[in-house]
């Protein structure tokens, strides 16, 4: 009897099969930025944890954070009318039972923060440093690719797209995408290839998809979220083979896709799975499905 044809999703999820067999090369970030996580400019300590997330969604392109006493301590000032940003911290409290022994407990407080872009006047050699650093990156003149932009414009429910600070991500809180600024990217295919992903993520939101990868996942890290992780890239490779960019940009996606499932061997049909989800995400950005994933 006669085979039934493979479809372009089958062979593109064989390709990358194969690429993970055969090892690939260490994921690469896909555009210019120079530093990792959100920092307090004073103490030059990183943020953790759930406030790396709370500080980089606001998509600015400054690492750096402080508050309000603290831009004072510096000379300068928050501008008039920006908004503060909310961070949260456990603080460990002791009390006595009625026996007399100690026992701890936690109170979630938070605190205020602003970026330094929303100071004026900050006097502090590490701003400068950053700001050097950002002047000094390598740009690409960008050329939009005809057919990665039709791809992008089908997506007729798609969440609004923002230009702006050093991250790609998604806020289904907010329903929005973030991603930095298309010339900081090495080149025009990965761009696309990053806003896919991102885009990928976007079609689990409640009002589209409603994928439970999405909706459930409980934190960075988990396996709901690995999963997640696994079908916004699949989706990313599938849109990306639609407009003929993939032999640019697959090594770094099989890499991306080998770094996630490292936190899943005990489920080893978990990138098939996530390469239907991946494909019924695709099919949703270009118009060819409604409904439930």
């Amino acid at each position: 009897m006669k085979k039934a044809k493979k479809s372009v999703y089958e062979i593109i999820t064989e390709q990358i099969i194969n690429k993970l067999e055969q090892g690939v090369v260490p994921w690469h970030c896909p555009w210019n930025k120079h530093d990792m996580n959100p920092t307090n400019l004073i103490s030059n300590k990183s943020y953790n944890g759930l406030n790396i997330f709370l500080l980089a969604m606001q998509g600015y392109e400054s690492q750096y954070w402080l508050s309000y006493k603290q831009a004072k301590s510096v000379g300068g000032n928050v501008k008039k009318g920006e908004k503060v940003s909310i961070l949260t911290f456990w603080n460990i409290n002791e009390s006595k039972d009625k026996e007399g022994e100690k026992k701890e407990y936690a109170i979630l407080k938070y605190y205020r923060v602003f970026n330094i872009e929303q100071c004026e006047n900050i006097d502090h050699k590490r701003v400068e440093e950053e700001r050097k650093k950002i002047e000094n990156f390598e740009v690409i003149d960008f050329s939009p690719i005809v057919s990665a932009e039709s791809i992008a414009s089908s997506y007729k429910k798609s969440p609004e797209v923002k230009h702006q600070g050093q991250r790609a991500c998604y806020n289904k809180v907010s329903d929005l995408i973030l991603m930095p600024n298309k010339n900081t990217f090495h080149n025009e295919q990965e761009y696309y290839s990053t806003l896919f992903h991102e885009m990928g993520h976007s079609t689990g939101h409640k009002n589209r998809l409603n994928r439970d990868t999405l909706e459930n996942f409980a934190a960075f890290g988990d396996p709901v979220y690995s999963k997640e992780e696994l079908v916004a890239e699949f989706c990313a490779s599938f849109l990306s083979a639609e407009a003929g960019i993939l032999n640019h940009t697959v090594e770094n996606s099989a890499a991306y896709i080998k770094g996630w499932s490292k936190k899943l061997r005990s489920n080893p049909k978990i990138i098939i799975e996530a390469s239907r989800y991946g494909r019924h995400a695709a099919e949703y950005i270009l118009g060819a499905r409604g409904g439930e994933a």
